[in-house]
């Protein structure tokens, strides 16, 4: 069901990026200006997995806010290490994101 990528262990604990998501879209939505974001999940050899919030274009003070706002209330594992730009964010026809097909550029 393209699901598999909704659970990531980060640092040994179950983190359900959707639960995640569905907080980011909130939040996202009552500060404007963030457009579309996503946490993504990227291979860490330390901690299993690191979480970023993934944004299109240069990060804005909105981006910002919500990285802030996603650490403050977030589980220490489930806080997100940073921002990181890719070129797009894919969804489906019936708009649910397709996680697994967005490109985060390790560097």
């Amino acid at each position: 069901l393209g699901r598999t990528t909704d659970w990531v262990k980060v640092s040994g604990d179950g983190v359900d990026l959707g639960r995640l998501q569905a907080q980011v879209e909130v939040r996202s939505s009552s500060l404007g200006g963030a457009g579309d974001v996503a946490v993504v999940a990227m291979p860490d050899a330390r901690r299993g997995h690191v979480l970023v919030l993934a944004h299109t274009g240069a990060p804005t003070d909105a981006h910002w806010a919500l990285l802030t706002q996603l650490r403050a209330r977030a589980l220490v594992h489930e806080r997100p290490a940073g921002l990181a730009r890719v070129d797009s964010i894919p969804r489906s026809t019936l708009g649910k994101l397709l996680r697994g097909q967005i490109v985060v550029d390790p560097g």
